[in-house]
């Protein structure tokens, strides 16, 4: 298989050359090169056994690479263990000292690198007021609240000033409230310091609301690597589409191809027009990639917004509080799903179930992928 490459401008900070893993028979990473920048707030995107974590532990040194080769600053760390690499790591379960306070976890790991007691004392006062933790010093990790004891873990990790700090899954324990809450705080922290973060994360949102660049990735392999925007608007392939938010896919045929659009034939929508830039030509077989909130739904009849629309039958609707689901069977093969804000408090929908509604959306809208 050919090596996917993506590479950034400038030097990198950490660059994985053609690195492979494999446990047995199974390849966790295949033929995989990737530029991670200096100071940037970097995710790595991906579904349960995409090979995300491998990544993190080959970078921490805690799996070695059977092919190819990591560098960091330029030097090839593949000879140098965990404990002599500047990266750091937060896991899941956060691994506190239960026999030590919140000073003396997060003073650990200077203590074994032998930094004179005054030294260690000044740069955990830095960090636990960072965190806001200094109140809670003394405390020992069962007398903290799950927030509390990621702080204590992100102290621990940080006050080492890697140059890397790795994250591995660090909000999955958290209530959505407080994972909201700690997103921010993670992004905050990492402009202070200046530090580039790396993250492993399986949810979309997270993903999207930190980091400044995602590798999005599926069986061991990149799928699509760029801003968070760009991922969103502008999927590479189904699979990233798919994955990342949700999105209306139509399949059609291209009839027609200018400087300024694409045309697409479907059973699903009729006609179609797309913006032009996705080396799409005339006979090719496509999807259009529409996502939901791109779509204006409202009872047949009414005029339409945008260069397309298609009509159908309004079957269900899902509400979520802040925004409501509007599931239609359109006349032609297919559904849709567009969703919409609900600016009123009177709980009313555009339209009820059963009724005909209009579907439309601006040529800018929409995405032309390949089958």
């Amino acid at each position: 298989m050919a090596e996917q490459t993506i590479v950034s401008s400038g030097k990198p900070l950490v660059r994985f050359e053609s690195v492979s893993k494999r446990f047995g028979t199974h390849v966790a990473v295949e033929n995989f090169t990737l530029d991670i920048r200096r100071n940037e707030f970097f995710a790595l995107l991906g579904p349960s056994g995409c090979g995300k974590t491998t990544l993190l532990r080959l970078l921490a040194g805690f799996e070695t690479p059977d092919e190819g080769r990591i560098l960091l600053d330029g030097e090839d760390i593949g000879a140098l263990p965990p404990y002599l690499r500047p990266v750091n790591m937060m896991f899941q379960s956060y691994a506190l000292f239960p026999h030590l306070s919140v000073a003396g976890n997060v003073a650990f790991g200077l203590k074994q690198e032998a930094l004179p007691r005054e030294e260690r004392k000044q740069r955990v006062a830095e960090m636990l007021a960072m965190m806001r933790m200094d109140e809670f010093a003394d405390r020992k990790p069962h007398q903290l609240s799950g927030g509390q004891r990621q702080r204590v873990a992100l102290a621990r990790a940080l006050v080492k000033r890697p140059k890397v700090f790795l994250l591995d899954e660090p909000l999955a324990a958290l209530d959505k409230k407080l994972r909201t809450q700690t997103q921010l705080e993670l992004r905050e922290l990492q402009k202070k310091l200046g530090v580039t973060f790396v993250i492993v994360t399986h949810d979309q949102e997270e993903a999207m609301t930190m980091a400044d660049r995602i590798a999005v990735m599926n069986g061991g392999r990149l799928a699509q690597v760029a801003a968070p925007r760009e991922i969103y608007e502008h999927p590479k392939s189904r699979w990233v589409a798919e994955f990342v938010g949700d999105v209306n896919l139509i399949e059609g045929v291209v009839s027609a191809v200018d400087a300024q659009e694409t045309v697409v034939e479907t059973a699903a929508a009729g006609q179609m027009r797309v913006p032009q830039g996705n080396a799409a030509h005339r006979g090719d077989r496509v999807l259009v990639a529409i996502r939901p909130e791109k779509v204006a739904i409202a009872r047949e009849g009414a005029s339409a917004h945008g260069g397309n629309s298609v009509s159908g039958i309004l079957r269900d609707i899902e509400y979520f509080g802040g925004s409501s689901v509007y599931k239609v069977k359109l006349d032609g093969p297919g559904s849709m799903r567009i969703s919409s804000v609900n600016v009123s408090r009177k709980g009313e929908t555009v339209a009820s179930k059963g009724e005909r509604v209009t579907l439309s959306w601006s040529a800018d809208a929409a995405a032309v992928l390949a089958q």
